[in-house]
């Protein structure tokens, strides 16, 4: 994924078919999110359009390929890649942007209707050369030495705290808004992606070691809480790392705030250029990569301010790619997010996906091989899972393949499994219908975003942000809220996980004690962070003695969303599947199959994913809920 991320795209549902892009009818005019029930699209001109983007490149004959391909399959959104560093930036304050243009007539040549989403990666290798003293600082050495991992060494590039570098941004938007006013493809360009970070993701360089030293930061440090450190430097790694699982609150709270002060730095940087691709570009979506909470980065590397961010005005979509784990992404798993999606549906913003996953076909071809499918039926319905879990999370998806820049053959998605895997999914997608915003699950998992930040930096994995590959695959559906959702549902739970809820303020602790009324509750803390459930029988142990009801036996994958349930399996057998109370039986859209009853009863041969539409009584209204309006 180390590439910049230029993308522009719009996607078609069987329901709202999109006519005339290019004619004017849907492309051109504002952008919104707006959302179905737990369904997000994109709306423009009267046309709505679900968020399904392809990440490509345009210079090899099979990348061309498969943008017809997915063309075919639907796709609307494609994404084009250019690095700023390489690319653009000719001089200081100078930049050409002439290589937008070939890419974005290769992918209209290819997919007539294509519409475009620009994304720039802020590097600017020779704008920091001039002003080396708004570069990130590393701790434990010199900027641009060691090593090019951009995990482990210490490269060169503009601190997120540099206000020059924010000046500097402003000149760069300015020159990309004048040159893509000026192409025959600007009412093509739906959506603006800015990028800084490792691999374009807005962690901070060099996290993993150090956190940004460097004097712009210890600036902003300094000027934090209104100049409370006003005379200190940042804290030194023995204080970032002594003690515990948790940061003491008290005996390190200069440690705590250094932390926050970097993810609230890093977030104004990301609003801000998100605000000036809208100054330039009016009417188009701007958004990030963003939001890795449920991940083990350790607090350096946090981008936690989900509520900051997606509260904006300024930001309408982040995204982010699933665990790269076996026991997430391989057959079996629920290739679950790393953001809680729930943030986006309270402010009416949108999520994707990002779907990057490493198939049978690949095997060889890179790093990584234990996430690898093994064959061609574990590719084809892992596929089926990763497209069908939008409809369950209410978020979009854009495909990225992981060797498409690398000059790598075959391309990840060009295989006739996987794309018959995805064939099948947007099929059944479609059949499904209305998705209702309410899950009617009883049960909530809830998280708190802001802990991460409290962590000992010493230590990377942790059961805590570790739980959901095991809690996904208990045979209990739920919910995944952030402390924030809950306190803001009006959804009664029966039962409820505080999954890392360690310190709230009081404020949110009376909130807690009234809203956990009347329901069984488990609340770890952080003592217990140890002896955390680990397995998916140790979950489910905990969900039994909450009283949770379960839909099926441990290790299966199992959602529920108002009438529809998906269910995701690594093996053959005889399964049970209990539906909740009301429903009458149910019909497996793949196979058209029906059932009766509240136990269905059915075999699977292998790597099985099907989707259940239940006969059973939603309650829910089919409104679209324009960004903003939804509560």
């Amino acid at each position: 994924m180390k590439v910049i991320r230029i993308a522009l795209a719009l996607v078609t549902t069987a329901a709202a078919p999109v006519v005339g892009l290019g004619t004017g009818d849907c492309g051109g005019g504002e952008a919104r999110i707006v959302y179905e029930g737990n369904r997000p699209f994109i709306s423009m001109n009267g046309c709505r359009h679900a968020p399904e983007w392809v990440i490509c490149g345009t210079k090899s004959e099979y990348e061309r390929q498969f943008i017809a391909k997915s063309y075919d399959l639907g796709f609307r959104f494609y994404n084009i890649g250019l690095k700023v560093d390489k690319d653009v930036e000719t001089a200081v304050g100078e930049y050409d942007f002439s290589a937008l243009d070939e890419q974005a007539k290769t992918v209209l040549t290819n997919a007539p209707d294509a519409m475009l989403v620009l994304s720039a990666w802020f590097e600017l290798p020779k704008w920091c050369a001039a002003h080396p003293e708004e570069t990130i600082g590393y701790a434990d050495g010199a900027a641009g030495e060691g090593d090019t991992d951009e995990l482990k060494g210490r490269p060169v590039r503009p601190s997120a705290a540099s206000l020059e570098f924010r000046r500097e941004l402003t000149r760069f938007f300015d020159r990309l808004g004048e040159y893509v006013r000026s192409r025959p493809w600007a009412d093509r360009v739906v959506a603006v992606r800015p990028a800084w970070g490792v691999y374009t993701e807005w962690h901070c360089w060099g996290t993993y070691p150090f956190p940004d030293t460097g004097a712009a930061m210890t600036a902003a440090f300094r000027w934090y809480k209104g100049g409370l450190y006003a005379k200190e430097d940042p804290p030194t790694a023995e204080e970032r790392t002594s003690g515990g699982y948790l940061l003491d609150p008290v005996k390190q709270r200069k440690v705590i705030d250094f932390y926050d002060c970097m993810a609230e730095v890093i977030a104004d940087l990301l609003i801000f250029t998100c605000r000036e691709s809208k100054r330039v570009l009016p009417g188009r979506l701007a958004g990030a990569y963003y939001g890795y909470v449920l991940d083990p980065h350790p607090p350096e590397g946090a981008n936690v301010l989900l509520d900051k961010v997606l509260s904006s005005d300024a930001v309408d979509f982040i995204s982010d790619p699933t665990a790269y784990s076996p026991l997430s992404r391989r057959a079996g798993g629920a290739y679950y997010h790393r953001t809680v999606p729930s943030v986006a549906h309270r402010y009416g913003k949108l999520v994707l996906i990002e779907d990057d996953m490493r198939f049978h076909h690949l095997a060889g071809v890179s790093r990584l091989a234990k996430i690898y499918t093994a064959d061609a039926r574990e590719s084809r319905m892992t596929m089926r899972r990763n497209y069908l879990n939008t409809l369950f999370n209410g978020v979009g998806i854009q495909l990225n393949d992981p060797m498409g820049k690398r000059g790598k053959r075959p391309y990840a998605y060009d295989d006739p499994d996987v794309l018959q895997g995805l064939r099948e999914a947007k099929a059944v997608a479609a059949k499904a219908g209305f998705v209702p915003a309410e899950s009617g699950n009883e049960v909530a998992v809830v998280v708190s975003c802001r802990e991460r930040l409290r962590r000992n930096g010493k230590s990377q994995y942790d059961l805590v942000y570790l739980s959901p590959r095991s809690l996904y695959r208990t045979g209990v559906s739920f919910d995944m809220l952030t402390l924030e959702d809950y306190l803001a549902s009006g959804h009664r739970y029966a039962q409820v996980i505080l999954l890392n809820v360690f310190n709230p303020t009081a404020e949110e602790r009376a909130g807690l004690e009234a809203r956990n009324r009347g329901a069984a509750v488990r609340w770890f803390t952080a003592d217990e962070h140890e002896t955390y459930p680990s397995t998916p029988d140790q979950w489910r142990a905990e969900f039994d003695r909450l009283g949770a009801k379960a839909m099926t036996v441990p290790r299966a994958y199992v959602r529920r969303q108002g009438d529809l349930v998906l269910f995701h399996t690594a093996r053959a057998g005889n399964w049970r599947l209990a539906l909740p109370d009301g429903a009458t039986g149910a019909e497996e859209l793949f196979s058209g199959r029906t059932f009766g009853g509240q136990v269905l009863k059915f075999e699977t041969d292998g790597v099985d994913t099907l989707l259940f539409k239940m006969n059973v009584a939603t309650g829910n209204n089919h409104t679209i809920i324009p960004k903003g309006e939804r509560q």
